[in-house]
């Protein structure tokens, strides 16, 4: 039988209310958008014909409580031979968008491929920058197979094995570039510091590996089953495999959230070496440096902490704001997110004009008018002055 959405809703009530109960004489007394007889085998095809949209679900009911077993296969056709449905009609489009914003701003800040290019590559630094356009252009042509297998899906029903693994594989990917661009922030590589040291590169290079070996252990597990849900040839191995990807999945998050620990305790320990470094320091140019690297940990403190929090808002408003067929505003938001984060990152690397030795001898020196000598000003004054100043080397 076929319920809509307000049925089912009416079902549920009269149940939970104690009106009907399932299993006894009288259950199956209630209103239908399509029932049918099942006996041997049911081959059907029911048309919707509404005003308005809604949402419509199968229900396999046995009057009788006992064991059985069914098998067969489920499509949909939407208007015009579209396949997707509702919740995802939009997604190909959507997706296909996201794709050229994301290859477009990877364009823009790989430099010298465009004079935007060329110019921002003046005003970031090159190490950094690079590996976060890096990320931006992995996320757009993940994006871009995606979008692609949708239009498949979208246009065939189904599409092939090869090209949902092909763009699953690249996400995982692009995962672990994302993960490893946050730890090099982190560290401090071509910003605060030149070269890691030889623990740091072993660590990331453990990142990269096992985020990836993870990732296609995940795909793997995924294909499995959905090669036998396809071809039934042992259905008694699919809960076992289905526990095998929920494993997988298990250890894929503790692994990030144990490497995203290492990412806050790496820029609080760099942020804090900072901080002494000032503290010690005596006034000079390098000074107004360590001012400038001890604002952008600061300001990528709080975008991590946006990253980490990101998600559960995404989740809030995917349920509370979000209408049932915006599954593609969701997709949008999600994406939309992460590379304002990108953009985020790259603007903490901007580079400031520092004050001059000039400006820096003239903030303390006594005034040579005619009158009473100034007085010199304290160490944290000159501090916050050389701060302060933006006057140019001359």
């Amino acid at each position: 039988m076929v319920l809509a959405l307000e049925q089912v809703y009416a079902l549920s009530w009269r149940i939970k209310m104690g009106q009907l109960e399932l299993g006894s004489g009288n259950s199956s007394l209630f209103s239908t958008h399509w029932r049918a007889v099942m006996r041997d085998r049911v081959s059907t095809t029911f048309r919707v014909r509404s005003p308005y949209r809604d949402v419509y679900s199968v229900l396999v009911y046995c009057e009788q409580v006992q064991d059985f077993t069914l098998s067969g296969r489920l499509g949909m056709v939407n208007p015009l031979g579209e396949h997707l449905s509702l919740q995802e009609a939009h997604m190909p489009d959507a997706i296909g968008a996201l794709s050229v914003v994301f290859l477009t701003a990877a364009a823009v800040m790989a430099p010298p491929m465009v004079m935007i290019g060329v110019w921002l590559r003046r005003r970031l630094g090159s190490g950094m920058h690079h590996a976060i356009a890096l990320a931006i252009f992995a996320r757009g042509l993940t994006l871009f197979c995606w979008g692609c297998d949708c239009r498949r899906v979208s246009r065939a029903g189904a599409s092939p094995l090869w090209s949902s693994l092909t763009w699953q594989l690249l996400d995982k990917g692009q995962h672990g570039v994302e993960l490893l661009v946050f730890l090099l922030f982190s560290f401090g590589w071509k910003f605060y510091r030149s070269d890691l040291t030889w623990m740091e590169v072993r660590l990331l290079m453990y990142v990269a590996v096992a985020t990836l070996h993870l990732g296609v252990m995940e795909l793997i597990c995924v294909a499995v089953v959905v090669r036998q849900e396809e071809y039934p040839l042992c259905p008694a191995t699919l809960p076992v495999v289905s526990k095998q990807v929920a494993g997988v999945q298990l250890v894929r998050h503790v692994h990030d959230s144990l490497f995203h620990v290492v990412v806050i305790l790496a820029t609080s320990f760099h942020l804090q070496t900072i901080r002494a470094q000032l503290v010690i320091d005596s006034v000079s140019w390098e000074l107004g440096t360590l001012y400038r690297k001890q604002l952008a940990y600061e300001r990528f403190r709080w975008i991590f902490l946006g990253f980490l929090c990101a998600p559960l808002a995404e989740n809030v408003v995917k349920v509370y704001f979000l209408p049932w067929d915006g599954e593609w505003l969701y997709i949008v938001l999600k994406e939309m997110r992460r590379l304002a984060i990108y953009m985020c990152m790259s603007a903490v690397l901007v580079k400031q004009d520092m004050p001059s030795w000039g400006a820096l001898a003239s903030i303390g020196a006594p005034a040579n008018d005619g009158g009473p000598p100034a007085r010199p000003r304290p160490a944290w004054q000159l501090e916050l002055a050389a701060l302060g100043s933006r006057a140019r080397p001359e």
